[in-house]
């Protein structure tokens, strides 16, 4: 039984890499939304963005993040070649039977080590590629806003074109987000997952064609909501754990 205990604890690697980026994205969020929200003007309309001090900010946090999502994966990637390794399984067929020995979970260790190599280039290539579509249209918006309306940056119409364009910057993070959960999917026979991963495309895209910015106020504060922005923190965040769970509950991954 001491053995099996050890399989077991090992087969955990997968979703332990992915809770960690989970909760580390979390918490990414909320820092840089409290410097938003501290130093924020009162009735300040302009798109954080804009304000090349909040930029400045979300710069520092994306590359912390860069950083520790990538120390994450290679640390957990070494992990399994130690499995591997110490071990001393030869072939695929003898290592799923001796990691997997009721067959618990449909991954041999050669599997999550490739799906921890599709989830590391996954989560890091999606946080590299928020920072650059964020530098990216914030130019498009300050060419657009110079063009339309001169030097006022704080009009109606310039708060139209932000939330009409927003969800063209979380295109490509959002579709890497899914396409993880489907192929996890694929390589554990889940149809759920399939099926979640269709559900979340159609969501993203309802939010992108159909949902307009909600603004709150809160402690005299005007707070725009997009609703692209929050599906995409929402599935990089909390449905991240919540998917990590799963597969670990579930598949014992």
């Amino acid at each position: 039984m001491g053995k099996l205990a050890t399989y077991a604890e090992k087969n955990y690697i997968l979703s332990d890499s992915l809770t960690k980026t989970a909760l580390l994205n979390f918490i990414c969020v909320l820092v840089g939304a409290g410097v938003r929200f501290i130093f924020r003007h009162a009735e300040e309309l302009r798109p954080d963005m804009q304000d090349m001090n909040f930029a400045l900010v979300g710069m520092v946090i994306a590359v912390v993040r860069v950083m520790l999502t990538a120390v994450i994966f290679l640390l957990a990637n070494r992990r399994i070649k130690a499995v591997i390794a110490n071990e001393g399984f030869a072939d695929p067929d003898k290592l799923k039977e001796e990691m997997n020995p009721a067959g618990s979970t449909l991954l041999t260790a050669y599997s999550t080590r490739k799906m921890l190599q599709v989830w590391g280039v996954i989560m890091v290539a999606a946080n590299l590629l928020q920072e650059f579509c964020s530098r990216m249209y914030q130019n498009v918006i300050d060419q657009l806003q110079h063009y339309y309306i001169g030097e006022s940056m704080v009009t109606n119409e310039a708060v139209s074109v932000y939330n009409s364009t927003h969800g063209f910057k979380y295109i490509g993070m959002i579709t890497a987000l899914i396409i993880g959960f489907f192929v996890t999917g694929v390589f554990l026979n889940d149809r759920k997952l399939m099926i979640f991963s269709a559900v979340m495309m159609v969501a993203f895209a309802i939010a992108f064609g159909m949902l307009q910015m909600f603004t709150l106020r809160f402690a005299d504060r005007s707070i725009g909501i997009v609703w692209t922005g929050v599906i995409y923190h929402l599935n990089n965040s909390f449905v991240l754990y919540l998917f990590s769970h799963y597969i670990r509950r579930k598949h014992h991954c």
